[in-house]
C-alpha cells in the first residue's frame, strides 16, 4: 500500500524536522492567523490545503515541507505540519513540528494541544500534563485538552484529579464517549461498581461500537455477579476490538493511498458487518465518489445500506441515471423503490426491464 507513494512524498516522510530552515530571530514572534487573508496565503499552502480536500495528508506535507524550505517558520505550516504528523501516527515528528511552532510565536500556546496529545502517546505522561496545563491556562475552554490533561494524570496516578477534570469534560461535552469510559476506569479502581456501571452504560449508549467501554462493562458486571451479562459484554468487546484492529490499519493504509477505491470499500464492509448503519456509509459515500460512474460499486452499495434510509434513494436514484440498458440493474431498482414503498418509480423500473428483456 505504502509502495504507491511518489518520490517527494517519500522524501518528505524521510525528512527529520530538524533539518528545516528557521526563521531570523523573532521574525514571527507576534504572528496573529486570524489577520491572514485569504489572498493572502502562500501559493503552496493553498495546494496543502487542497491536498487536505483530496484526503492526501502526504502530499500536503511535500508542499507544506515545501513551502517552509522558502519561508522559514511560518507559523501555520509548522502547525499544520505537526497536525497531519499526529494523523499519520509519526508522533515523534509531530512533537518536534509543533516545538518548532512554539519557538517562531510562544504566544500562541493555547492552539497546539496536539503537542500534548503527541507527547501522552508516546507515553510521556509528565511532559504531557506539563504542555497540557500550559494549553489550558492560554485556553481554559479547550475541552480536548482538559481530557488530556485527566488521562494525562491518570497515567501518573493523580486519579483524583483526574476524576475531577473528566466531570467537566463531561458537563461541557455530555457526548464525549472517552471521557465517560475513564469514569467508569476510575471508579472500577475505586471499587464503586455502582458509578462505573453508570459511568460504562452510558459510553455504550452514547457509541455502541466503541471496544473501550463494553471492557470496563464486562468488569463491572462479571464483579455484581450478572455472569451472563458480563460474558454477552466480552463477547462483543472482543468483535468490536477486532474490527477495531483491522478499522485502524484500513485507515492507516488510507492516509498512504487515498486514491484506492478498495480501502473505504473494506472500511464499509467491516462497519457494515458490525451493524454500525452510520460509519458504513460514510465510508461507502467515499467508496463511491472514488468508483465515479462504475454502476457495479452503486448497486453493491445498495446492498449495503438500510433501504429505507436517505442515502438509499440517493444511490437509487444514481443507479437510474447509470442502469441505462442494464435489465438486472433496474430489477434491484424495482425491488428497492418496492421496500421504499414508492410505487411509481417501482412500476416505472420493472416497465423498463421487462421491455428490455423483451427487446433481446
Amino acid at each position: 500500500m505504502r509502495g504507491d507513494l511518489s518520490d517527494a512524498e517519500r522524501a518528505a516522510l524521510a525528512r527529520d524536522p530538524a533539518t528545516l530552515p528557521r526563521s531570523s530571530a523573532g521574525r514571527w514572534t507576534r504572528f496573529d492567523p486570524k489577520a491572514l487573508r485569504p489572498e493572502d496565503l502562500p501559493p503552496r499552502y493553498r495546494s496543502a490545503l487542497a491536498a487536505l480536500e483530496r484526503r492526501a495528508p502526504i502530499a500536503a506535507l511535500v508542499e507544506l515541507y515545501a513551502l517552509l524550505d522558502e519561508t522559514p517558520g511560518w507559523p501555520p505550516a509548522l502547525h499544520q505540519c505537526a497536525v497531519l504528523h499526529f494523523r499519520l501516527q509519526r508522533h515523534t515528528d509531530a512533537v518536534a513540528c509543533a516545538r518548532r511552532y512554539l519557538e517562531e510565536c510562544p504566544d500562541r500556546v493555547g492552539e497546539t494541544r496536539v503537542l500534548g496529545h503527541a507527547l501522552y502517546t508516546l507515553g510521556r505522561h509528565g511532559e504531557a500534563r506539563e504542555h497540557y496545563e500550559a494549553v489550558l491556562r492560554a485556553a481554559p475552554r479547550d475541552v480536548e485538552a482538559r481530557r488530556g490533561l485527566a488521562l494525562s494524570l491518570a497515567r501518573l496516578g493523580e486519579t483524583v484529579r483526574a476524576r475531577a477534570l473528566l466531570e467537566e469534560v463531561v458537563a461541557a461535552k455530555p457526548t464525549h464517549v472517552e471521557a465517560w469510559t475513564w469514569l467508569a476506569r476510575l471508579a472500577h479502581d475505586d471499587e464503586d461498581l455502582a458509578r462505573a456501571l453508570v459511568a460504562a452504560r452510558k459510553a455504550v449508549e452514547l457509541d455502541a461500537f466503541d471496544s473501550a467501554p463494553r471492557f470496563v462493562l464486562a468488569q463491572v458486571l462479571q464483579e455484581q455477579g450478572d455472569l451472563e451479562a458480563a460474558k454477552l459484554e466480552r463477547a462483543r468487546f472482543e468483535q468490536l476490538s477486532n474490527a477495531a484492529a483491522r478499522l485502524r490499519q484500513l485507515e492507516s493504509d488510507e492516509e498512504y493511498a487515498p486514491g484506492d477505491p478498495e480501502l473505504p470499500r473494506q472500511r464499509a464492509l467491516v462497519h457494515h458487518a458490525l451493524g454500525d448503519a452510520r460509519r458504513a456509509e460514510q465510508a461507502l459515500r467515499r467508496w463511491l465518489a472514488l468508483r465515479g460512474d462504475d454502476l457495479p460499486a452503486h448497486l453493491q452499495a445498495l446492498d449495503l445500506i438500510a433501504p429505507s434510509s436517505a442515502f438509499a434513494g440517493q444511490v437509487a436514484a444514481r443507479v437510474e441515471e447509470l442502469a441505462g440498458t442494464d435489465a438486472a440493474a433496474w430489477k434491484r431498482l424495482e425491488a428497492l423503490w418496492s421496500e421504499r414503498g414508492d410505487q411509481a418509480r417501482r412500476l416505472a423500473a420493472g416497465e423498463r426491464w421487462r421491455r428490455l428483456e423483451r427487446g433481446r
